[in-house]
């Protein structure tokens, strides 16, 4: 895998395939509800593609920003990806193509 988008998507969609071969447990309905909102989470977050904020070298997320060091001025978009991406990866920390730099 080449980035952190594919990463994500394929091991949400390995979820959703697991969970709909595993249909008959009562359990899969709240799961695959979580699998939506991974999926709402990853489009919501993307990078700044269109360089509003950042640059292509550093793109920044369209939907995270922190008050840096606690001064409302200085309020700022985050870094893609953002912690909120690399938290959602982390679940997946075990997976081979996970990368230690995604760590949230």
């Amino acid at each position: 895998m080449k980035g952190l988008i594919p990463f994500l998507t394929a091991r949400i969609d390995e979820d959703e395939r697991y969970l709909k071969s595993n249909a008959h447990h009562l359990w899969t309905q709240r799961p695959l509800r979580e699998v939506e909102a991974k999926r709402a989470i990853l489009a919501a977050h993307g990078p700044d593609e269109l360089n509003r904020f950042g640059s292509q070298r550093s793109p920044l997320c369209l939907v995270c920003i922190t008050d840096r060091e606690g001064h409302e001025e200085l309020w700022e978009a985050d870094k893609w990806p953002c912690l909120t991406l690399r938290a959602l990866a982390a679940v997946y920390g075990d997976h081979p193509d996970y990368r230690q730099e995604w760590a949230p």
